[in-house]
């Protein structure tokens, strides 16, 4: 996510684990408390723009099924307008992100549709 021209980019990650059928449990468990809140509790002030959800819980996904979130992605400024795009380079057969890029106008939202 970049505000305006010149603006600084924030890396997004997505974390993961999967399920491996012939031990029978995840193979890569993401421990429960590792200190990312649901949602943002405390606002920055230089802060452009903020998700509607920190983290985003697809829980278990069956093999080959598809799943999809609704998060919504916030312009917080009152006089900037903060541009997106998603690069999920090596991710880009398994999630999808609508729209893929965008503007948002000052104390603009926009829903953001991810499908994994």
């Amino acid at each position: 996510i970049s505000g305006g021209s010149g603006g600084t980019t924030t890396i997004v990650t997505f974390v993961g684990d999967g399920y491996d059928a012939r031990i029978g449990s995840a193979t890569a468990p993401v421990p429960p408390s590792d200190g990312i809140p649901d949602e943002q509790y405390v606002s920055i002030r230089s802060q452009l723009a903020y998700f509607s959800r920190e983290r985003i819980d697809f829980e278990t996904v069956p093999l080959y099924a598809s799943l999809k979130r609704l998060i919504y992605l916030t312009n917080s400024s009152n006089g900037h307008t903060v541009s997106f795009a998603w690069q999920l380079g090596d991710h880009a057969d398994v999630l999808s992100i609508e729209p893929s890029s965008g503007l948002l106008s000052p104390c603009q939202a926009a829903p953001i549709k991810i499908s994994l």
